[in-house]
């Protein structure tokens, strides 16, 4: 039995896990309320937008660079698909029109001189409140899909997983530019054995970006995403009846709902200190901040 470690596992079985992105996209899109027109609100319409839409807009320019309001919509596609945190639209959306095209043209920019290198790009970009590294790979890769993964927690805890206390599900994430590197190499390295091995079939980051957050959403909903299991990587292609071969461990609560994490900041290069969330109003990300509502102490907002 092939294993379903990101290291190890098959091209037959990486297709199917990204066949079911989404159908899990869908299971987590709130229908707009009774009056309400669809749009640019529930997931599966701004994952549309992020994947297709943005990324066709951008091939027709000749200066690429985003718009405010496809910044924002990125944003709040991102919340939604993950952690949420309510005052990182309003900190986004602090930014000038002016302001985020110039940033966003000078980033794309410097990324096709850089041949690929997505960290000065990076820098360029986190320069915008609200834009952290994980935020900023977020923009750069509606630029190059191909190529840049969106740092997302479970594709990123996927691809460099290990096993022991504190690993795993529950590996801590520090959001910054070192970490993000590490994640763009095991992400390259997947490519690379799965394009191998399926004969030369194209790979893209964003793929393996989806896989690895489909496996890590699936794990956390098969045990009620509170439950955990002791144990290692899944090691079989059947999840009918549990796997022959060990499972991997639910992916915990995200820290949408327990604000355990701290939001990502800007790259300094120097160590960043963990420190409680402050007063922010956490909801569930599948709701869109609708639901109930919690409020967490802390002393300061920082950018995500």
């Amino acid at each position: 039995m092939m294993p379903f470690r990101a290291e190890s596992i098959s091209y037959a079985d990486f297709t199917n896990t990204l066949s079911r992105y989404p159908t899990l996209i869908s299971s987590l899109s709130k229908p707009p309320s009774s009056g309400q027109a669809y749009g640019l609100d529930t997931l599966s319409e701004l994952d549309k937008y992020r994947s297709q839409v943005i990324p066709d807009e951008l091939a027709k320019m000749d200066k690429k660079h985003l718009t405010k309001e496809q910044v924002e919509l990125l944003t709040k596609w991102k919340l939604k698909h993950g952690k949420w945190r309510p005052r990182l639209a309003n900190l986004v959306s602090s930014n000038s029109p002016s302001n985020i095209e110039d940033t966003t043209r000078e980033a794309f920019a410097l990324y096709s001189a850089k041949q690929g290198d997505p960290q000065p790009a990076l820098n360029v970009l986190t320069r915008l409140s609200g834009i952290g590294p994980a935020s900023a790979s977020l923009l750069l890769s509606v630029y190059d899909p191909d190529n840049v993964p969106f740092f997302s927690d479970e594709a990123f805890r996927w691809v460099t997983w290990e096993e022991g206390k504190g690993e795993g599900w529950d590996r801590k994430i520090s959001y910054n530019n070192k970490e993000y590197a590490v994640f763009v190499e095991a992400v390259r390295a997947v490519r690379e054995r799965l394009e191998a091995e399926s004969g030369g079939k194209s790979i893209a980051a964003g793929d393996v970006e989806r896989v690895g957050w489909v496996i890590g959403r699936e794990e956390e909903g098969a045990m009620g995403g509170e439950k955990k299991l002791k144990g290692g990587i899944k090691t079989s292609t059947s999840r009918k009846g549990g796997s022959k071969g060990g499972t991997i461990p639910p992916a915990p609560q995200n820290s949408e709902t327990l604000a355990t994490e701290p939001p990502e900041q800007p790259d300094t290069g120097k160590s960043q200190k963990r420190k409680p969330p402050t007063n922010t109003i956490v909801t569930s990300p599948t709701t869109g901040g609708e639901g109930s509502q919690e409020l967490r102490r802390s002393k300061r907002v920082r950018n995500s």
